[in-house]
């Protein structure tokens, strides 16, 4: 049925698998995009699967020490394959100081694609993140934060996930490259006062 509805509204299905046995079962049904959470980090054996049986796949990468971190990424790159590098701090709801957006330029030394998953309650964290080189952004979603579950209590409702939109949106403007010199937007007061006032 998931599948049926994100088919209808032309959303790519993405699923969590947390051992080899429920990847496999989601290639069987023509899942071609995988996630594997943060605490399969350390499950290179989850790893080798993803990275042969999908065309893609995004991989938390927290809630593992750094040398764990390493031979996950080690598996994908060393199979060519497509995947995204997901910085994470696997805390629910994380603190906005918890958040260690500076990783995602670490990350970015051994992978091609880096996104965040992000697990604060702010709207705005997200865009922090893509300022800081994150090209993927995973953050939950609820229609009800009072619905049971954990992960509720700190996603999104609609009007607060448009916001995190906005916000990414802008942070993708500021963030493109415009030389070293002074724009041509500048190129009044450059012009008309420089020295204007010497």
């Amino acid at each position: 049925f998931l599948i049926k509805t994100a088919e209808k509204y032309k959303v790519e299905f993405l699923c969590s698998a947390f051992n080899v046995e429920d990847a496999l079962f989601l290639s069987s049904l023509g899942v071609r995009s995988i996630k594997i959470p943060s605490p399969e980090t350390y499950n290179t054996e989850l790893h080798r699967c993803a990275s042969t049986e999908f065309d893609r796949s995004y991989v938390s990468l927290g809630a593992a020490a750094r040398s764990e971190v390493l031979d996950a990424i080690d598996i994908y790159n060393d199979a060519g394959c497509d995947w995204v590098a997901m910085h994470c701090v696997s805390s629910y709801p994380l603190t906005v100081d918890r958040a260690n957006l500076d990783r995602i330029a670490w990350l970015k030394n051994y992978a091609d694609v880096v996104g965040y998953s992000d697990h604060t309650e702010s709207t705005f964290v997200p865009a922090a993140a893509v300022v800081k080189g994150a090209s993927v952004i995973e953050k939950h979603f609820t229609a009800d934060k009072n619905l049971p579950g954990r992960d509720n209590k700190f996603a999104l409702i609609q009007s607060e996930f448009s916001s995190m939109v906005e916000y990414i949106k802008e942070a993708e403007q500021c963030v493109v490259k415009r030389g070293l010199g002074f724009q041509s937007v500048e190129s009044d007061t450059v012009r008309n006062y420089r020295g204007r006032w010497g």
